[in-house]
């Protein structure tokens, strides 16, 4: 008849385990001192690359890294820079100058040449205002095709 109750404390038992293990391993999910993997942010961050004509560019066909490249990019970049985030206060001017960066590190990952010099970087900001998702798209910057 102990049967059942070992079956019923198991789960527990293997869940006081992962967590002993992921404590033991360290930077694991959600145990990890990154914010972007502890921390429930207020807004969420895209970011996608445009050509003049609007025409919107696959990252991965054009570059040498994966999707998720630029977010990881802009943290970097604004915390490099000294660029406060979050809340959409970042100004117009600082976004122009962490989205240059941004563009400069992705050409340094370039496997393949756009039809069009001219590349413009975007950020669109998601975030919850009344209990209703929103956006904010920002052309961050755009090169001259030089």
């Amino acid at each position: 008849m102990k049967i059942p109750i070992i079956k019923s404390y198991s789960s527990f038992y293997l869940g006081l385990i992962y967590i002993a293990l992921s404590l033991c391993v360290g930077e694991q999910h959600p145990f990890s001192l990154v914010g972007m993997y502890s921390q429930f942010s207020d807004e969420v961050y895209s970011f996608y690359l445009t050509d003049n004509s609007g025409a919107l560019l696959p990252l991965n066909q054009y570059f040498d890294c994966k999707n998720d490249f630029p977010s990881h990019l802009y943290e970097s970049v604004c915390d490099a820079k000294g660029v406060a985030t979050g809340h959409r206060r970042e100004s117009i001017s600082e976004l122009a100058l962490v989205g240059k960066s941004m563009l400069s590190t992705l050409r340094k990952h370039q496997k393949q040449t756009t039809q069009n010099d001219v590349l413009i970087i975007h950020r669109n900001v998601f975030f919850i205002d009344s209990s209703t998702i929103k956006s904010v798209d920002t052309k961050m910057y755009e090169t001259d095709g030089k």
